[in-house]
């Protein structure tokens, strides 16, 4: 994703969204009909600006990760699967809209988790930029987030120093 999208990107991806096509490459894709989704997720993926290694170099390019997104990435690195005659009424995790600020499906509002015009006071304000998933970091969400991947490591999908895990008495 991209926090700070240039004007010209914008430019081409409502181009997209209007014309309802896009083709990158002699491709096209989309049925030219407003508001194809398949030709604006090829011109977010395939434009210019998301393919250029050179525009990751840039600081005011890109944006961070939201932390229920961190939590799955890191599972997904260690090849989490869930033993299959383990059931959770609850679900795989516990509390994390107080651990790391967020939850699926449990946004603070229709919104979603974060304002998109959300800009970090310092140099993001002060130059203008924003970074909507900025809002989700506090103090609190940083160290649940920390304290539930070292117990990952550490015990695995449990409960135990801060773990993300329902607690025993809920499993069924």
């Amino acid at each position: 994703g991209i926090s700070n999208p240039s004007p010209g990107f914008v430019q081409r991806v409502t181009q997209a969204f209007k014309s309802g096509s896009f083709t990158s490459g002699g491709v096209t894709f989309g049925d030219s009909k407003y508001g194809n989704l398949k030709a604006v997720a090829a011109a977010i993926t395939l434009d210019p600006e998301s393919l250029s290694p050179v525009i990751d170099e840039d600081p005011a390019s890109g944006n961070i990760r939201e932390p229920l997104l961190k939590v799955i990435q890191f599972m997904r690195s260690l090849s989490f699967q869930r033993r299959p005659n383990v059931k959770f009424r609850y679900g795989l995790f516990d509390e994390m809209s107080f651990k790391i600020g967020q939850m699926v499906f449990d946004p603070p509002d229709q919104f979603s988790f974060f304002a998109h015009d959300y800009q970090p006071p310092g140099v993001f304000a002060e130059a203008g930029m924003v970074s909507p998933e900025s809002e989700l970091l506090s103090m609190s969400s940083v160290v649940g987030l920390t304290n539930g991947l070292f117990s990952f490591v550490n015990y695995g999908l449990a409960n135990a120093d801060g773990g993300f895990a329902s607690v025993l008495g809920k499993m069924v």
